[in-house]
């Protein structure tokens, strides 16, 4: 697979996300691509929708989107709600996708 194509698809797809209304989750997760970096993933893409429906371990991160509307200066508005994965930190967002990693890659990167 040439992953900087699907990179660079994704890239212009997540440019028309913060369009989608917030109601539709279901397009966000179908849309949004995701890397894995460090532990049992490593270097997998997944979308949020394949995570959920075979890695995630039934939690979410939290959605902001109420103290958003009220200006509060809070986390992306895509990593509302992202499904969240044993033995990997909460999604971060990298631009053109969400990354997970663990908190050894994390330790690392934050040097």
């Amino acid at each position: 697979m040439d992953w900087k194509k699907i990179h660079e698809h994704h890239e212009n797809i997540r440019k028309h996300l913060e369009e989608i209304d917030a109601e539709n989750h279901e397009m966000k997760q179908l849309l949004t691509l995701c890397h894995f970096v460090g532990g049992i993933h490593d270097g997998k893409y997944m979308t949020e929708w394949q995570i959920e429906q075979t890695i995630c371990n039934g939690k979410h991160t939290e959605d902001l989107s109420e103290i958003r509307s009220r200006g509060g200066c809070v986390h992306h508005a895509v990593l509302d709600n992202c499904p969240r994965v044993d033995g990997y930190l909460s999604p971060m967002w990298d631009g053109g996708m969400l990354r997970y990693e663990t908190q050894e890659v994390y330790n690392e990167l934050s040097k």
